[in-house]
């Protein structure tokens, strides 16, 4: 708030190092506190303040989580109406589509996601670098395919892209070189396509285990909220959150280790 209205700063990021981690955490602690209000096992006001301020708090952040928050919602949306048959089908056809643009552009020579974009113009670097990462990971998998250039590869091998050359002419050509951008184009770079695909089966199927085995209305709300907190981080560091040396991505595995435990104790 000091930063919105007495600094007059375009985008707020408290004690965070940049505007988009400060988005993570606002957007993942709002929908920690509204899943607790739908599935906790009593009703409070404060859990209702508590996500109107976060949500506000991420707004003012400007981030593209707002599209993960987006999702999460829809998410809360199936499990509140017992259509997780649904969404598994939902999650199911994105997957399937994602698999055929990859192909699609593995497939073009000389492709560039900035060819979809007035690149010459732009001046978001986020966007830029982001749509970099999409380019190394295509240029990684006509390398290697099934299982990456192995790890710590990502921005240390020769790859063509205009989102480079854009990013070069405004200087910032290494701006997230070494990272992607995305933790899921980091993974392809670097684990193939078999590599992310083991990956994501495990941490998406431990999560839905974790919806499955548990009666949510009798669950503790601590649990209720670390599980959707969590569930948050992991899909946000996949869309655009940078890599494993994050303090985010090692909450992420802090907190999913909780819920194992607490599944393990539970049974």
């Amino acid at each position: 708030m000091f930063q919105k209205f007495f600094l007059n700063q375009p985008r707020v990021m408290g004690f965070f190092e940049e505007p988009s981690y400060a988005g993570l955490f606002y957007y993942a602690m709002a929908i920690g506190f509204l899943a607790k209000l739908l599935f906790g096992n009593f009703f409070s006001k404060s859990n209702i303040f508590l996500f109107l301020v976060f949500l506000f708090f991420g707004f003012l952040t400007k981030s593209m989580q707002i599209f993960t928050f987006l999702i999460m919602l829809s998410i809360i949306f199936l499990i509140k109406n017992n259509a997780k048959k649904l969404m598994l089908i939902i999650i199911g056809f994105f997957g399937l589509c994602f698999f055929i643009l990859l192909l699609s552009a593995l497939s073009k020579a000389n492709f560039s996601a900035c060819n979809f974009f007035d690149h010459d113009k732009s001046m978001n670097l986020s966007l830029l670098s982001w749509l970099r990462g999409f380019d190394q990971a295509i240029s990684s998998l006509n390398k290697s395919i099934f299982f990456g250039l192995g790890f710590g590869s990502t921005g240390y091998f020769t790859f063509e892209s205009l989102c480079s050359q854009s990013l070069d002419s405004l200087g910032y050509g290494n701006l997230n070189l070494t990272d992607s951008y995305s933790m899921l184009w980091r993974l392809i770079i670097e684990c193939g396509i078999f590599g992310t695909g083991v990956i994501l089966l495990f941490f998406l199927s431990k999560y839905f285990s974790f919806l499955e085995n548990i009666k949510l209305k009798n669950e503790e709300t601590d649990y209720i909220f670390i599980l959707f907190f969590s569930f948050f981080l992991f899909l946000g560091i996949l869309l655009k959150e940078p890599s494993y040396s994050s303090s985010q991505f090692f909450m992420l595995i802090y907190l999913f280790g909780i819920l194992n435990f607490y599944k393990i104790k539970k049974i």
